[in-house]
Formats: structure tokens, sequence, C-alpha cells
């Protein structure tokens, strides 16, 4: 008999699983937040992972998708395989120094044949005063409307994305989402 809070070593390698996303920097690749797809019980976790832009760096939010038995999912477009993992920037325009992190991720069930993905989080814009900012995007999962990775969806102020710039000196790590929020209706999420 397996105690409650044994560590299940079939779950990845020895009960746990590391993904790196490789994208330059320090590789300060971190998650923070964690979903599951009812369909599939596969995991989505997101976070912030360092990535280059120009000469620099900057933190992109990351999302990932983990199959059940803990490893890195992967989708098949033209018979080649690729792992579901997810960078961008609220923002869609990264300059070094950006700060881009997801805190909450949420399925939104209201298209039931396709649910979607909403990540919120917060960032800044670098040497900008008060560029402190609430990041939205809604996604759809990886494989739902073609054989590709996640890909935002358009219906959201026409690009999937939106960065909201906070009053100055508010604290962006305060910034999370109840559990039992209520989504508003998709038309009304339009801008």
């Amino acid at each position: 008999m397996q105690n409650l809070y044994d560590v299940d070593q079939t779950f990845g390698s020895g009960g746990q699983t590391t993904v790196g996303f490789d994208l330059g920097g320090d590789n300060g690749d971190f998650c923070n937040a964690i979903t599951i797809f009812p369909s599939s019980g596969y995991m989505v976790l997101g976070g912030h992972a360092t990535a280059m832009a120009g000469s620099g760096t900057y933190q992109a939010a990351a999302l990932v998708e983990l199959d059940n038995n803990g490893n890195l999912f992967q989708y098949t477009a033209s018979g080649i395989g690729y792992p579901a993992k997810f960078t961008f920037s609220y923002s869609l325009n990264p300059n070094a120094g950006q700060i881009n992190d997801i805190t909450k991720l949420i399925v939104d069930n209201y298209d039931t044949k396709y649910p979607q993905l909403l990540a919120v989080g917060t960032g800044n814009q670098y040497a900008v005063p008060g560029g402190v900012y609430l990041g939205i995007a809604r996604l759809n999962p990886v494989g739902s409307k073609c054989y590709c990775n996640f890909t935002f969806d358009t219906d959201l102020n026409g690009k999937g994305v939106e960065g909201c710039t906070l009053p100055s000196g508010r604290p962006d790590s305060a910034i999370s989402l109840p559990p039992t929020t209520a989504l508003p209706a998709r038309s009304r999420m339009a801008s």
C-alpha cells in the first residue's frame, strides 16, 4: 500500500519532471501556476522563462503541457513531433529587461469542443515609469483546432493577449484570481 504523500515514482523520472526552455540568458525558468485539462487529464504549467531580446534578455511568459505520465506532450504536424512549449510577451513586442509572468491558469469551457486556456499574469516594461502591468492571454490548447502548438485566440481584441498598465507603486506580485472567478461570456470579452 502506498502512503498518501509518497512520491509517484512512475511520474516523469523518479517522480519529477524538469522542462527547460533553453531560450538564452541564465535559463531562469520557473513554474508559478498549474491547471488540468478535464478532457485529457493533461497538465499545463505556466510561469516564466529567460529569453533573448536584441542584445539583452527578458522574462517571457511560458507555458508547457505534460501528459499523464509527466512527459512533455508532443504534437505531430506533417509527421514531425514538436514539444508543447510556448512563450510570449503581453505586449507582443518584448524588450530587453521586460518581465512577463503567468500567475494563474484557468480552463475556459465555454466552447465544450475546444476549451481554451486563460493565462493571467503580471510584468513590467523596462525603463518605463509606472510600467507595471496586468496581462491576460486567451489561448487555444495544443492540437485543439489544428495540429499545432498553443495559439492565441484572436477573438480577444484581435490579438489574443493584452497588457494593462497599473498605477506606479502598485505591487504586481499580489495580483491573482480566486479559483471561483466566473468568466464572462466570449461576446463580452471582446474589446
